[in-house]
């Protein structure tokens, strides 16, 4: 293939799995590299066996790289004209001797820079101890992907930077015993949030950045983000949307951070706490969870597209919180 080679790390994610289905689906004749720390894991073979065709014409290949360790990923990354990035989520205190999602990154702006990375798409996030003025100072999956930006736009040659708001994958909803579906976050009925597809929009935006090229968009940063929503209006959204009762009722803090707790530790209790309270504090009006004031947005001006309604995501998916 003589395409362009775009470079995704996370490609067996659901940001980095969307990206590359929209770079191959897309009118471009990008070439998808994806890098995974294990090409043999069964992740990996299901992203290669869902793009069987694309690996078939050349448009996709797979190839090991560690964040982990700077060599290997400048080896992944040789000859690529550019580079997708989406970290997971990792927590404040890493395991003893494992590095932080801020080592990790300056490891792969490090490769970047070393490989002449040409055009730089990284999926970040505000820094919450900034914008709550030092109050917040443990929310590290936001902080920490916003130092890892900062970093690179000193770096490289061109960063752009996608903003993703609220995943709708990480709504919850158990039903009472009269079948009602309860969307419960702690927050308050009048919080505005907005919302993305992680699955797809995250891609849709990613390649269309690509397409476009580091002159139109360099340097830019774009929300990925729905019209800002209350989650009373969520649940009547639902109910219109599928025909099953649904209501907002939202639990207390210290029982959304017992049921955190359960799911992934006492470790994390702080994050969720301080991130539960930064979207009740954010500023409703603005973008990028509060920080960015919506004149200066210009997604779909430049880009063409635009995040995925909740009937959109509903429909794409299939998702309804009766199966959950």
């Amino acid at each position: 293939m003589s395409g362009k080679v775009i470079a995704v790390i996370g490609a067996t994610g659901t940001q980095g799995g969307g990206t590359v289905a929209a770079l191959l689906n897309s009118d471009s004749d990008f070439t998808v590299r994806a890098i995974s720390s294990n090409p043999a894991s069964p992740h990996a073979k299901a992203l290669l066996l869902k793009h069987a065709d694309m690996v078939l014409s050349g448009r996709l290949k797979m190839v090991k790289g560690d964040l982990k360790d700077q060599s290997s990923l400048e080896k992944a990354l040789k000859g690529a004209y550019g580079l997708f990035a989406a970290f997971p989520y990792l927590p404040e205190t890493p395991a003893p001797g494992e590095p932080t999602e801020v080592e990790l990154g300056k490891n792969l702006v490090n490769a970047a820079k070393a490989c002449e990375i040409e055009h730089f798409v990284f999926s970040s996030l505000p820094n919450v101890r900034k914008a709550s003025n030092g109050r917040l100072t443990h929310v590290s999956h936001f902080d920490s992907k916003a130092t890892i930006e900062e970093y690179a736009r000193k770096e490289l040659q061109t960063i752009t930077v996608l903003i993703p708001s609220v995943f709708y994958s990480n709504l919850r909803s158990p039903l009472y015993s009269d079948g009602t579906v309860v969307f419960r976050p702690p927050l308050k009925p009048t919080t505005l949030v907005r919302w993305v597809d992680d699955t797809h929009d995250i891609g849709m935006f990613a390649s269309a950045v690509f397409s476009k090229g580091p002159l139109h968009t360099g340097g830019r940063t774009y929300p990925i983000e729905t019209p800002p929503t209350t989650f009373p209006q969520i649940a009547a959204q639902y109910q219109q949307i599928t025909g099953e009762k649904a209501i907002f009722d939202p639990l207390s803090m210290e029982k959304a951070l017992e049921l955190v707790s359960s799911r992934t530790g006492l470790g994390m209790i702080k994050e969720f706490e301080e991130m539960f309270l930064w979207l009740d504090a954010a500023p409703g009006d603005k973008a990028a969870y509060g920080t960015m004031d919506e004149k200066d947005t210009s997604s779909f001006e430049d880009l063409g597209v635009k995040a995925s309604t909740f009937e959109e995501f509903l429909e794409r998916s299939g998702w309804r919180a009766v199966t959950h």
